[in-house]
């Protein structure tokens, strides 16, 4: 098959699955994922090229992460949203080790699986309250709070696990790290630098969109070199930009272009499932567990601080899928799970929707079993 021609049956299968899916209100993500799937019967021969083109939406994902991280907006929290954030975080990831190491993963594959599947989707999540209005309510302000925490802790790990990215521990290799450290820490002030003087060409939107490309792959050339993880490359280039005042512009310039790559990393996700039993029925009891208990971890916090039942079921519910950060964290990590992770996204995507769309009724129906 042609390079082309498989290139253009991405984005129209894509589409038309959207499309089809769009009727139902399912996450857009289902349909790159289940393209993947569809693409991987068609032709084998071309998953290094979608694998590269996934690449560079998930580099142009994280640096857009990385522009908008304004740790101040965390100092705004109160307790009760950072207790929830990090409790959520806590409870889940020790509970999914637990469920791993029972279904036989290793207890380092497991804990990883459990940190994973403890964060659930912003961007699903937030078009969904945006959906029905509901940003603004109380359950809407707590479940971004937590979700937002829940991103800080990603890119966090993402950030460590590119430092213990080097598989050897070694003088050479630590005077790397050392070497690495230098290196960021210097691009990351001379970003500031950069920062001010795309302001003596903040109306040339052109320039400024090809010389933030530029720095960008300038960190993940070096992150190649130097054996580093280009996901925490992309993050320190963002974070290095995102005092820029053209900030606006650049986000505007790159949201497109990382709009279209991604399609290519879920289907990347998608073309790498290939379903066997144990996979099957490992992706079943982590999808019930994210379904069911995940939720029931943040309605006991809540209670536990003395919000009413009705919002801790409802903020609860925000929590019923894995996040686009799952899959980036698992597929750094180890791609031994990328098929395991695909099938829990689709699953969680497909019933967190209909969950969240129907928060109201489902309350009403299970409410005297939650006193």
């Amino acid at each position: 098959m042609n390079l082309f021609y498989l290139f253009s049956y991405i984005i129209i299968f894509s589409a038309l699955i959207a499309l089809t899916l769009s009727y139902f209100k399912i996450p857009l993500l289902i349909s790159y994922i289940l393209t993947g799937i569809l693409i991987s019967n068609l032709s084998t021969i071309f998953t290094k090229e979608i694998s590269i083109l996934g690449e560079l939406g998930l580099i142009f994902l994280l640096f857009l992460v990385g522009l908008r991280l304004d740790l101040k907006r965390f100092s705004e929290f109160s307790k009760e949203i950072i207790y929830l954030g990090i409790g959520q975080i806590f409870f889940t990831t020790i509970l999914g080790t637990i469920l791993g190491i029972l279904l036989g993963i290793n207890l380092i594959h497991a804990f990883m699986i459990g940190i994973a599947f403890s964060f659930s989707s912003t961007i699903i999540v937030t078009k969904i309250l945006l959906d029905k209005n509901d940003l603004d309510t109380l359950y809407g302000r707590l479940s971004l709070g937590m979700l937002l925490i829940q991103d800080l802790f990603a890119i966090l790990i993402l950030l460590i696990i590119g430092v213990f990215s080097i598989n050897k521990i070694t003088i050479l290799e630590i005077s790397d790290l050392i070497s690495i450290i230098f290196i960021f820490t210097g691009l990351y002030f001379l970003g500031k630098l950069i920062s001010k003087f795309f302001l003596k060409i903040k109306n040339n939107s052109e320039l400024i969109f090809l010389l933030s490309l530029a720095w960008l792959m300038i960190f993940i050339i070096i992150a190649k070199y130097k054996n580093f993880s280009i996901e925490a490359a992309a993050i320190l280039a963002g974070i290095s930009l995102s005092g820029s005042n053209v900030l606006a512009e650049i986000t505007r310039k790159f949201s497109p272009i990382k709009d279209l790559f991604l399609i290519f990393f879920f289907v990347y996700l998608g073309s790498q499932i290939n379903l066997n039993y144990a996979t099957v029925f490992s992706s079943l009891v982590y999808t019930l567990f994210i379904l069911i208990f995940n939720p029931l971890i943040v309605f006991y916090i809540l209670n536990f601080l003395n919000y009413p039942r009705r919002v801790a079921f409802e903020v609860g519910l925000t929590t019923a899928q894995i996040s686009e950060f799952s899959f980036i964290l698992i597929q750094t990590f180890s791609k031994q799970y990328t098929a395991l992770t695909g099938f829990v996204g689709i699953l969680t995507f497909l019933f967190s929707s209909f969950m969240l769309y129907n928060n109201s009724k489902i309350y009403n129906l299970i409410k005297n079993l939650l006193e």
